[in-house]
């Protein structure tokens, strides 16, 4: 498969010593996945609702609260998507072990869901950000995975 997406993108302005106080940066500017994997609009719409909690409590140091709390958001798709990239030789990025056999593990998992349609609903409401990825490990369905071989 050939992809024409140079790279996903994650820039920390929380860690900016200053800040400008009328700005609130959010989607693509904040961090623009690899549109392979859908999470740029789930993430855009996560980060609006964030913010209007925040604006709920106060507008006071608005921007920084916002990007503190968008960087802890951010975490977990980010995992998704830079870990889905790190299983194409050509993607730079840290390998470690753990990183490799997730990796093994979701290709085993993808050939167990042709034929399991929990397996591939489980998938789906992680990959679209309705369940944390840790739903993919539980003990069910690693059994289903396994049982699938």
């Amino acid at each position: 498969m050939k992809m024409h997406y140079p790279e996903s993108v994650r820039r920390h302005y929380e860690e900016l010593d200053r800040l400008p106080e009328s700005y609130v940066i959010l989607g693509d500017a904040l961090c623009s996945f690899n549109p392979f994997y859908g999470q740029g609009m789930s993430v855009a719409a996560l980060e609006g609702l964030l913010l209007v909690n925040l604006l709920r409590e106060t507008r006071e140091g608005l921007g920084r609260r916002f990007l503190a709390a968008a960087a802890q958001l951010l975490d977990t798709p980010w995992g998704i998507v830079a870990g889905g990239d790190l299983r194409f030789p050509q993607a730079e990025g840290t390998r470690t072990p753990r990183t490799k056999e997730f990796s093994e593990y979701l290709t085993r998992y993808r050939v167990a869901a042709h034929r399991d349609a929990d397996l591939v609903t489980t998938f789906l409401r992680v990959t679209n950000m309705l369940e944390d990825p840790s739903a993919l490990m539980a003990p069910q369905v690693v059994a289903r995975v396994a049982a699938a071989g």
